[in-house]
């Protein structure tokens, strides 16, 4: 069972069991403590936490500033991940191809497991965006991966300017179309 009250490296909560009902039936089940491959960068120099669980090198987005993970839907501010609403297509009303799902970052990276800002956040429009010591970015030289809600991947070069940023990171803030580069 998972303890909420502990920390996420607590060594009792080892093995991580969660009871769900998952496809059917009420079950209990592992959680895995391998990272799944899609949040590391296949050409990232793999971190490591000090119990030897793996950095994520992809965070979900949340939307426009440090806390938008606790925001409530509706609001033009909120992306598409939050720590405590889910949220469906029918909520992306900027488009699924101009709402940013995760995103590439090479700083403040921390395990998968602990959630928080290592595994979702949001953009800091004071801060610079893309780049090494950015808030993403910094795993490839001068871009940044990033994957959309429908699906597709582009590279988001660190010259992308801040409103392009801002807009891709809202699901309902009523920007404009991604531009093409």
């Amino acid at each position: 069972m998972i303890d909420y009250g502990k920390p996420w490296d607590d060594p009792e909560l080892r093995p991580l069991l969660l009871n769900t009902w998952r496809n059917g039936p009420y079950e209990v089940f592992d959680i895995p403590l391998w990272a799944p491959p899609i949040i590391e960068c296949p050409n990232g120099t793999p971190m490591q936490y000090v119990d030897g669980h793996p950095f994520a090198d992809y965070v979900g987005v949340s939307g426009l500033g440090a806390s938008s993970a606790m925001l409530t839907r509706p609001s033009p501010l909120a992306g598409l991940w939050a720590y405590r609403e889910c949220t469906s297509l029918t909520d992306v009303t900027d488009g699924t191809s101009n709402t940013a799902l995760a995103i590439e970052t090479g700083s403040n990276n921390g395990c998968w497991l602990a959630g928080g800002p290592s595994t979702v956040r949001g953009y800091v429009s004071h801060k610079p965006a893309i780049g090494p010591d950015s808030q993403f970015g910094g795993m490839h030289a001068g871009a940044s991966m990033t994957v959309f809600a429908d699906g597709h991947l582009r590279f988001l070069s660190d010259s992308t300017n801040s409103e392009v940023i801002s807009s891709i990171m809202t699901i309902a803030g009523g920007e404009a179309p991604l531009p093409d580069e």
